[in-house]
Parts: structure tokens; sequence; C-alpha cells
């Protein structure tokens, strides 16, 4: 039977783990692909080391342009090879019709947060959270050069690897490798993280023209449910737990994609995929799940583990795997 088992963890800075023993748990490790989030390096800064492993020979990195910052890379082994590779948002996909909603402003304080959209009356609130995307047909689009600014905006931090591989009966699986923004370092950048999810949300639906089988992979900086974090009413307004943010998460799986760890361990509590450096969180177990596998419905039926794993240290995130068979 064959069988594909994926990896995905935000090292934070691919130099700084190297010197903890990554690629040594990369050659052990078994997994078909291992994706990476916040590798934090240009080409110019990695030795060759960094670039190739003997069960690993195919290495792809997307950095930032913005030195020691963000950046994503994929380790690859030869039998797992892709079909393609793209890196980024995939500008040419995109039609002049493509219906990405435009978000006009954000009302954060520390009380509470509140999007307002272009076109709609009501703001997006604690108050009024909307159950389904439909709900929002209402609100008005990008034009075609806000769209391109966006894409080279969010191009030039280096969050997305694309992978296309063969999948069964011919077919494509494709993978995203994605290091979703941070939203607390400013409003603006808080307003950036949900014009990601956006822009995100719609690329999807125009990936599934190409295959049905699609895997979102990578720390999405976002805990979805009270379940997936430690503290749920103190963070209730921290950037990564607000309403306006787990929303996209719900508009997500309403798109037909699923957190298959959650679907596969419903009331799992306790696990968490990254803890603060600045508290000492992790051995007190105070953390957070923001790292996922979404997978789409049509692919749901293939997985036969999801796993977070706890025990692997050399960052402030650990590692989850995926593993399918068919």
């Amino acid at each position: 039977m064959p069988k594909i088992k994926l990896c995905s963890w935000n090292v934070n800075g691919i130099r700084a783990i190297q010197k903890k023993g990554f690629f040594e748990w990369l050659e052990d490790s078994g997994f078909d692909m291992v994706g990476i989030q916040e590798s934090k390096a240009q080409p110019d800064q990695l030795t060759n080391d960094f670039k190739s492993t003997q069960n690993y020979p195919l290495t792809q990195y997307n950095s930032a342009e913005k030195k020691g910052y963000s950046g994503t890379a994929n380790f690859i082994k030869a039998s797992f090879k892709p079909i393609k590779i793209k890196l980024g948002f995939d500008i040419t996909r995109l039609s002049n019709d493509f219906p990405v909603l435009k978000i006009d402003s954000l009302e954060h304080n520390k009380k509470t947060t509140a999007i307002n959209y272009s076109g709609l009356d009501k703001q997006i609130s604690p108050d009024y959270i909307p159950e389904s995307i439909k709900e929002l047909t209402e609100v008005k689009q990008l034009n075609k050069s806000e769209l391109e600014k966006q894409i080279l905006d969010f191009n030039s931090e280096g969050r997305i690897i694309e992978t296309q591989h063969e999948f069964i009966k011919g077919k494509v699986l494709t993978i995203l490798n994605i290091y979703f923004p941070n939203g607390g370092a400013s409003v603006d950048r808080l307003k950036f993280k949900l014009e990601f999810y956006e822009l995100l949300l719609v690329y999807l639906q125009e990936l599934k023209k190409i295959t049905p089988y699609i895997i979102i992979q990578g720390d999405f900086n976002t805990a979805h449910k009270e379940i997936d974090l430690a503290r749920p009413k103190e963070n209730i307004n921290t950037t990564g737990f607000m309403p306006v943010e787990r929303m996209y998460l719900n508009f997500l799986e309403d798109l037909g994609y699923r957190d298959i760890f959650r679907i596969l361990n419903p009331q799992k509590a306790e696990i968490y995929t990254w803890w603060s450096f600045r508290t000492a969180a992790r051995s007190r177990n105070i953390g957070w799940r923001i790292d996922y596998f979404f997978v789409s419905e049509e692919l749901e039926a293939y997985v036969s583990s999801a796993e977070v794993l706890t025990k692997q240290e050399g960052s402030d995130h650990c590692p989850i795997s995926l593993e399918l068979e068919w």
C-alpha cells in the first residue's frame, strides 16, 4: 500500500536550529517531505550543508527580501520529487474577476477588534461573526491594481511554497507550505494578516480547478478553538485568538478543508505546538496549537494519522506530522 509521510515545523531560524542538530534529525526522520517555516535566511547566507543531504537531495527555499525574516523551505526525498514547484501566490492564475474581498480598516483596542469591509454596513466583531463566507456577498472586491500590490507584498516575505506531486489514478496532490503573518506588531500588520487569509481563501478555490486533493500545512499563527490554547479567556483579544482571526479558519472549513488533527482527536486537550520562550511556557505546557495540516475533504479518507510531536525540541514550535495511505 503506497504511503506518504509529511512534516511541518516552524524552526525559528534554519541557521539557529542547524546548530541544535536539525539536519541530523532530518536525515533520520523518515518523512517524504519536511516543510519548514521561519527559515530566516537568504541564499547567500546558506552553505551547501543547508541545501542538500543524502536522504533529502531536493531542497527549495523561498526567502524573504528582508534578511533574517520570515521565509519557508521544503526538504524533499527524491522519491517524492514534485511535478511542479511555485513560490508565493502564482499571479498568473488570477483573472480580472478574482473575487478577493476588500478590507477598508480595522478598529483595534484593548477590549475588542473589528473589521470594516468595503461595502458592508455592519462591522465584523465579536458581536457579529458570520457563520459562512456567503454572508459577505455585499462586500466590494479588490480591483486589479490593489490585488497585484497585495500579492507582491505577500510574496516579498517568502511565505508560500506550493508543490504538486503525482497521486492516485493519475491525479495530482497539491501541498501548500505556508508561514502565515503574525498580527502582533501593529494594526497594519494585523490587517496584513487578515488580507493574507482573504486572498488564500480565493486562491484555494482556483487550485481546486487543478485537483481536489489539497493540503495546507504550516504555522497559521491562529489558535482556532478554546481547546487549542491553555488560556483562552485571557487571550480573547490577543492576536492569534481574536474572533475576527478565528473567523477565517471557520471560512476555511466552510470551503471544505479539515483540521485533520482535530478531526482525529476531537476531545484531546493540552496538545500545543508553540510555547513562549519568554515565560518558560513549555516546561509548564502553557501553549497554543497554531500549526496545522488542513486537508481538503476529498483527501480526508486517505489520512491514516496526524500527530503533534511535542517531545521534539529545537524551536519554540514543535513539528507536526501527517500520513496518507491508499
